[in-house]
């Protein structure tokens, strides 16, 4: 009785440590302009792909990546919109500079996401190598 009771524990660490490390592989990059230009190119016609903007509304109608949704990541209740969404679906996220979307990438990260792209410095750093930016006058 003890033995196959300390053979079952073995058996459920090892199944819970298996788990956490298939659930901490994920697929998580800071890419640059040029990496995020690629990737958005290679996935144009790819509906598990998302492009997220997590500026808050009026930064977004200013200017922002083709095809990109916006959710203001300082908003109160963005893990219960996070929650909404695929795990599974490859994500691009971006803000100004970086700030918001480093915080969303660690939310989503925490909540299991498996493959996110990061614009590291944001859609600044996108203009600044020259990339082009939609323009919304209403949402």
């Amino acid at each position: 009785m003890k033995r196959s009771m300390l053979v079952m524990i073995v058996i459920i660490s090892c199944l819970f440590f298996i788990n956490i490390k298939i659930l901490s592989a994920k697929n998580v990059k800071n890419v640059n302009p040029k990496e995020a230009f690629e990737i958005i190119k290679k996935n144009s016609n790819n509906k598990d792909f998302v492009i997220i903007d997590f500026r808050p509304k009026e930064k977004f109608k200013k200017g922002f990546i083709k095809n990109a949704i916006y959710y203001d990541i300082d908003l109160s209740g963005s893990e219960r919109w996070l929650e909404k969404l695929d795990r599974e679906k490859t994500y691009l996220i971006y803000c100004t500079k970086g700030r918001r979307s480093a915080l969303a990438l660690k939310k989503m990260k925490k909540m299991g996401f498996m493959n996110i792209f990061h614009l590291n410095k944001g859609l600044k750093q996108w203009k600044k190598a020259g990339y082009k930016i939609e323009v919304l006058k209403e949402i």
